[in-house]
């Protein structure tokens, strides 16, 4: 029972805090398999964007949702909660994923080079 309570207790106190990859105006370079983007929120949540291909007239991002749990208390894939997006760069280099922006910078050798917008 103080497990749970201190448990509870920490995540009242950190509330929605979150851990992101990447911050707004940071650069950085992705490839295939790579983790484009990830976001938790400490001790039950995350998820995560990973690169499924690359070029430069198309991004495909591959989307995962993570749980914190029994019985191994590890990471684990919720089941029915992944996805497949594909956005189209010759018509935007801005990518749009929930509350997050990215802009693509360039493309080449399947290797995206982002910077979060917001």
């Amino acid at each position: 029972m103080k497990k749970i309570t201190l448990l509870l207790i920490m995540f009242i106190l950190i509330g929605c805090a979150a851990i992101q990859s990447i911050q707004p105006n940071n650069e950085a370079r992705a490839g295939i398999g790579d983790i484009f983007f990830s976001h938790e929120v400490p001790y039950n949540f995350k998820f995560d964007l990973t690169v499924g291909a690359a070029s430069n007239d198309r991004l495909s991002l591959f989307y995962n949702e993570y749980f914190f749990g029994p019985p191994n208390y590890v990471w684990m894939v919720k089941a029915g909660f992944n996805k497949s997006f594909d956005y189209k760069l010759s018509e935007s280099k801005i990518v749009n994923f929930k509350d997050y922006s990215f802009e693509i910078i360039e493309v080449q050798d399947s290797t995206v080079k982002y910077r979060r917008i917001k």
